[in-house]
């Protein structure tokens, strides 16, 4: 039985979506949740750090809640933007998510999970 998905959650995982879940966000990287909840996206798959009418993106947080993922993309005065995530599988080697507002069927696999 895997662990409960905000423990599961945290490590680096393999990223790979159906489409990009910004616009122009590539669809395969890696991204590594961490116990503070931060993310690390060196890929730049939540979409780049460049700069917003707001300001440069500086952090990317995730809160988990029963079976969802919120990430928040944030600049130094405010949260830019917020991804919600459906659960569809949390198994010790794999994690399935879906875009919440997404019906034509999009998902993200994390896989190959790496402390």
């Amino acid at each position: 039985m895997p662990p409960a998905l905000n423990r599961n959650l945290v490590g680096t995982w393999h990223y790979k979506a159906t489409s990009g879940l910004i616009d122009g966000a590539p669809t395969t990287g890696s991204l590594r949740f961490k116990p503070d909840g931060t993310v690390d996206d060196p890929d730049q798959v939540l979409g780049s750090n460049q700069q917003q009418s707001s300001g440069s993106i500086i952090a990317k947080l995730y809160t988990v809640s029963n079976e969802s993922v919120a990430i928040r993309l944030a600049t130094k005065d405010q949260i830019v933007a917020i991804i919600f995530l459906n659960v569809d599988a949390n198994t010790c080697d794999k994690i399935t998510l879906r875009p919440a507002y997404d019906q034509s069927g999009n998902y993200i696999e994390l896989t190959d999970k790496a402390n």
